[in-house]
């Protein structure tokens, strides 16, 4: 489930961006910060969308509005990894 938070957190910069974030340069970071990206909590992945993200961004040239940052914050915390995607009710074709 943590890895589900990684992934969704990934995304939902990505869209806030409108551009894709690096997942590798994140997962790292993520590392680096004392966090397993594997196992985030909640609080975890709601704290990563601060004053981290901001310097995470502002590294790789990219910027993100406030209120880009609070909408993330909402989705992010509002995640219920065991609830089902689109993703996971559609089978791959």
């Amino acid at each position: 489930m943590g890895r589900d938070r990684f992934d969704h957190l990934v995304d939902e910069i990505s869209r806030a961006l409108d551009d894709p974030v690096s997942r590798y340069a994140l997962w790292l970071r993520v590392h680096e910060r004392g966090l397993d990206p594997e196992n985030l909590t909640r609080d975890e992945a709601v704290a990563l969308c601060g004053g981290f993200l901001k310097r995470f961004l502002r590294e790789g040239g990219q910027r993100m509005s406030p209120f880009a940052r609070r909408r993330l914050r909402r989705s992010v915390a509002s995640f219920e990894p065991t609830a089902p995607t689109p993703e996971r009710r559609l089978p791959a074709l």
